[in-house]
Parts: C-alpha cells; sequence; structure tokens
C-alpha cells in the first residue's frame, strides 16, 4: 500500500482483512452507519484484499460491515439496549456503540431466513439479519461516541448453530404459511407449485422494502423451489416472480421510507474529526463533483489531461497545486482517439501513467448499465479520479430542466460516493466577448447543475498573452481560492505545459516587472531566449519573461527574429534605442 493511513484506519484495516481471512464479506462503513459503497455486489461475491484496503485508505470508513447470509456463513439476532433477551445458546457475541447485543451463528442450511424479519411477542423484539443484510462489527464507530467492542470474540469461542427453537417461531413469521395455513417451506407438489410460488412470493414482497425484492426476495423464492416435487423450472418460476412484483410495484408509496432517524446534536458532535482529504490540493477533494467549465477553445481537455497526468504521477498540477497519486479514468465523448493520443504527446504523459481512457463508446452516466459497468470498473481498478468530458455528452436528459438534471447528478453521486473525486467539463452560454465575465452564472443549463456540484472551476482564455484565467466560484469543503493564471508554454519541439504564474494581481505585476527589465537589457544586438532568462535569473521567473516578450512584441517596443536552429532572438528596434 503506497498511502499513508492514520492509526485509526489502520486497526480497522487490519481487523477488516482479518474478518476477510475468516471468509466474511466485508464493506466499509461511513457515518450513519451507512456503507460508503454500492454494496449489492458484496452479498453474492467477497472483495479483494486490495479492494478492502483501498477502502481503509482512500474513503472516509469508520466502521467494518460484515455482510450476513450464505455468503458469509452467518445470521445475527440484534438486540436493541433495554429489550428483553430471551434464552440463547452461548456463541459469538457483541455490543455496539448504542449499548445493543449482537449474537453471531452459522447460516443454516435449507432455510429461509430473511433479513429484517421481526418476530414479535410480549417483550420480545429483534432483528435478523441475513441474506441481504449486514451487521456492524467492532471496532467500529458508533454515532454515540463509542465503539463497538467484543463481550465474546472469535478467537474466545465457537460460532454456535442457529438456534432451533429460532427457526420454527421465524418460520411462522417469515411467510412461509399460506392463507389456509398448509406448510409449503417444505415445497409442494405438481398442480400446486404456481399458486405457491405466487402466495410465497407475494407475503416476502409486504414484509421487504422495494428494493430487496431481487436482491432478497428473489434467491429466497429460488431456494424454496428446490425443495418443490419437481422444482418449477426457471422461466416459469420467473414469470410468476415477475407478475407477482408488477402487481405488488403499484402499490408502493413512490416516496421510499427514511432510512435512519436523526440524530441527536450530541451524537453528531461525538463524530470524530475527519481531515479535508485531496486528490488535487485546494482544487479537487476525494469524493466530490467537480466542474470545470468555459467556452470553446479555452484549454479544458487540454487541463483535463495535465491534471490526469499530475494526479496519476503525484506531481503537482501547473507545477503548484500537490496530488495524492491515484488512478486515472478519462471518459472522452467528444475527441477522436487520434486528438487525445496528439495532446497526451505533447504533454510529455508517460505511458506508465496509470491512466484509463474509454474514447467515444457512448458513454450515459444516467444508463443504469453504463453506470453499473462503471463502477465495476472503479472497483476492480481502484480508481481514484474519474474524468468526464463533457457533461452534456454522457447524459440522455434536458440540461435545461432541474428536475432531469437533477437525476443526472443522482447518478453522478453514485460514481463519487465509492471515494471517487468526479471532474466534469462543460460549456458556457453563448455570449459577446463583451458579454463574458467569470461568474458562476456563466454555466449553460439550469441552476441546478450549479447546486449539485462540490466545487466549480471556470476557465477564459487570454490568446493575446496566451494564458489562462481561473476562477474556482464554489468549493464545499474550504474557502475558496483567490483567481490565478496559468501560462501556456510551448517548446520549440512541440510539447505543451501548464504553469502557474501567480494570483492574477500578482502575475500582473511580475509581468510588468518583467517588460521593465527586458526593456532595460536589451539592445539593437539580437539576444536568444535563453540568455535572456539567464540575465534575468533570480529578478523575475521564465514565465513572466514569456508573457512580457509575448506583450512586446505585439506593441512593437521590440523585435523577435528567428535565428539558427530555430531558435528565437530578440532585440530593440533603432527607432526604440535612440529614445
Amino acid at each position: 500500500m503506497s498511502e499513508i493511513v492514520s492509526q485509526n484506519d489502520a486497526v480497522l484495516l487490519k481487523t477488516a482483512l482479518g474478518y476477510l481471512d475468516r471468509g466474511f464479506s466485508i464493506i466499509p462503513i461511513g457515518q450513519g452507519k451507512k456503507p460508503l459503497i454500492e454494496w449489492k455486489y458484496y452479498q453474492e461475491h467477497k472483495p479483494s484484499r486490495e479492494e478492502v484496503e483501498s477502502w481503509y485508505t482512500k474513503s472516509h470508513a469508520i466502521g467494518i460491515g460484515i455482510v450476513t447470509g450464505k455468503i458469509s456463513g452467518l445470521v445475527v439476532l440484534d438486540y436493541e439496549q433495554g429489550q428483553e433477551i430471551p434464552e440463547l445458546p452461548e456463541t459469538v457475541e457483541a455490543v455496539s456503540g448504542g449499548g445493543g447485543r449482537h449474537f453471531y451463528y452459522k447460516y443454516p442450511d435449507n432455510i429461509l431466513i430473511p433479513n429484517k424479519i421481526r418476530p414479535l411477542g410480549k417483550n420480545v423484539l429483534m432483528d435478523v439479519k441475513s441474506d441481504g443484510g449486514y451487521i456492524i462489527a467492532p471496532p467500529s464507530h458508533h454515532p454515540s461516541g463509542d465503539s463497538y467492542k467484543w463481550d465474546k470474540s472469535f478467537e474466545q469461542i465457537e460460532i454456535a448453530d442457529f438456534p432451533e427453537h429460532w427457526i420454527g417461531m421465524l418460520q411462522d413469521k417469515a411467510l412461509v404459511k399460506n392463507s389456509d395455513s398448509t406448510p409449503i417451506a417444505e415445497g409442494v407438489a405438481e398442480g400446486n407449485r404456481n399458486d405457491a410460488a405466487a402466495k410465497l412470493t407475494g407475503k416476502l414482497l409486504h414484509y421487504l422494502p422495494k428494493n430487496e425484492w431481487s436482491v432478497t426476495a428473489w434467491p429466497l423464492i429460488e431456494s424454496w423451489n428446490l425443495t418443490n416435487h419437481p422444482p418449477l423450472g426457471a422461466d416459469e418460476l420467473r414469470s410468476v416472480f415477475t407478475s407477482i412484483s408488477s402487481r405488488a410495484e403499484k402499490n408502493v408509496k413512490t416516496i421510499a421510507p427514511l432510512s435512519s432517524p436523526p440524530w441527536h446534536i450530541s451524537e453528531l458532535l461525538a463524530l470524530p474529526d475527519v481531515p479535508i482529504q485531496w486528490v488535487v490540493e485546494n482544487l479537487i477533494p476525494r469524493e466530490s463533483i467537480t466542474m470545470l467549465s468555459g467556452h470553446p477553445r479555452a484549454f479544458k481537455t487540454w487541463i483535463v489531461l495535465h491534471i490526469a497526468a499530475q494526479v496519476a504521477s503525484g506531481g503537482s498540477v501547473f507545477g503548484k497545486f500537490q496530488t495524492t497519486r491515484t488512478k486515472v479514468l478519462i471518459i472522452d465523448e467528444e475527441d477522436s482517439s487520434f486528438i487525445i493520443k496528439d495532446r497526451s504527446k505533447k504533454l510529455s504523459m508517460s505511458k506508465d501513467d496509470d491512466i484509463y481512457v474509454w474514447i467515444q463508446q457512448g458513454f450515459k452516466a444516467d444508463n443504469e448499465e453504463h453506470l453499473k459497468q462503471l463502477k465495476w470498473f472503479i472497483l476492480e481498478n481502484n480508481i481514484g479520479l474519474v474524468c468526464l468530458d463533457s457533461f452534456r455528452r454522457i447524459q440522455n436528459r434536458d440540461e435545461n430542466v432541474a428536475k432531469e438534471v437533477a437525476e443526472v447528478f443522482e447518478c453522478i453521486r453514485e460514481i463519487s460516493k465509492l471515494g471517487v473525486a468526479v471532474l466534469i467539463t462543460h460549456h458556457h452560454r453563448k455570449q459577446s466577448f463583451l458579454q463574458r465575465g467569470a461568474t458562476d452564472q456563466s454555466l449553460r443549463g439550469s441552476s441546478d447543475i450549479l447546486a449539485s456540484l462540490d466545487g466549480h472551476l471556470m476557465v477564459e482564455r487570454n490568446d493575446l498573452e496566451n494564458v489562462l484565467q481561473i476562477r474556482q466560484t464554489k468549493i464545499r469543503v474550504a474557502e475558496e481560492i483567490k483567481p490565478f493564471e496559468v501560462k501556456i508554454v510551448k517548446s520549440y519541439e512541440g510539447l505543451v505545459s501548464l504553469e502557474y504564474s501567480g494570483e492574477l494581481a500578482e502575475a500582473k505585476v511580475k509581468k510588468e516587472v518583467a517588460k521593465d527589465l527586458l526593456l532595460a537589457l536589451l539592445t539593437e544586438e539580437e539576444i536568444d531566449r535563453a540568455t535572456i532568462d539567464l540575465q534575468l535569473s533570480g529578478q523575475v521567473g521564465k514565465t513572466a519573461i514569456g508573457t512580457a516578450l509575448q506583450e512586446l512584441v505585439t506593441e512593437e517596443l521590440i523585435k523577435e527574429h528567428v535565428g539558427p536552429k530555430n531558435k528565437k532572438h530578440y532585440s530593440k528596434p533603432e527607432s526604440t534605442s535612440a529614445l
């Protein structure tokens, strides 16, 4: 691992890897006891060690989730603080930060135990964490400020079998009887299978939230079907499930229930302080959506490629802003592979840089399959920065309609929730030259675009001076930095570099100082650029010299001449020298 982690992160990482070695499927937990990733995949596949290492070095994880059910071989009984706990077989046991108790048992074979079924009785209430669920394990942080702890750890005691009397109770409560009280848990014979499948599906869907129908209810129906005599065909069983799902969906409220109760202010204040983590210092935070906008020919794609190269190599953006080295994915739907290759070569990008590029693949962030494929690629390759060029090309909605813009950013937010920084290019409204100004209202489309961003950078190009002016109009996690200039420097070999030349006012001052020094230095005798740089070394920087030379030539105060080996030489005109 190349990342430097805190002592707390190191403990979480070591423990998470230990759970993984025990055969458990692990997910990272953030604030509010919620997973930091899209975790459906890990209900059926265990993460790799590289994925776990990435989660606990690159995200704001404060806890470890163990995915329960068949994937980990676990069923956990979860009792809240103050609840009466019945007599249970002794097993691995944990205490939550809120005082609740978790009892870990082996996942029973051939038994339908859905997640979140609550057997109810007098003074008895518990959650069953099984297929489709997860349990937060020690030493995770709790919103109260305390940590989860083991009362009886895996090293101290064996995991017991799931208690048989609870299996019986769950079978009564867990939707395995039909309306005539005829048991169907053990399977039914030919002639009754369709009706039993429909009834069992209907009851499961009634008890489970809609987002768990496919990940919890369907696998349970498939397992139940294996007990039938003989089982229904796969297509026929899916047809029954789809039919009942469509009917049940009409009765589901369109607004999903809130996932958790509100926090008390004391819980919020008790959360550990998390320092700002940057992919590009002061410009692009981790786990964020940042937009880079400008008019056509504003060098947006050049800037994106430059940022990608610096982040992938651990360099500094514009030679000024430090980066956290990570892998980069560029999705470019505007330019051809030839253009991207040419610009990459001119920016001196290396074949060893950890940069992946999708070019004109028709990617759409609001396409469910495309988004799913992108998220898998990010997780599989440990991507830390995703660059999307441009906003108009990577989605199918109307950018002028607030609701549609919000839906697109909901999809893009799923990418950033993986602990990834997302950088998107976008265009400004068409304006005359006199109307152009650096305000966040220049963004083309609905105002919801700006509202959905964590950061916004605007770029304007001054062709006369070959300078880019960059303004940060929004940054959620820190104070906005002052506008600055970046010099476009082109070498004789055709290479291009982007160099920070100071805050706007500072850059102007440096340029004027450089102009005065040049006018004092130059005579009618020609001097090449290398000699000028050497003569003014220590007094003013090369970027300011280059800008000043260009302005003085335009103003006809000095002459520019191409000499041997195509090197530029400079001198004062005779009339200027005589003054």
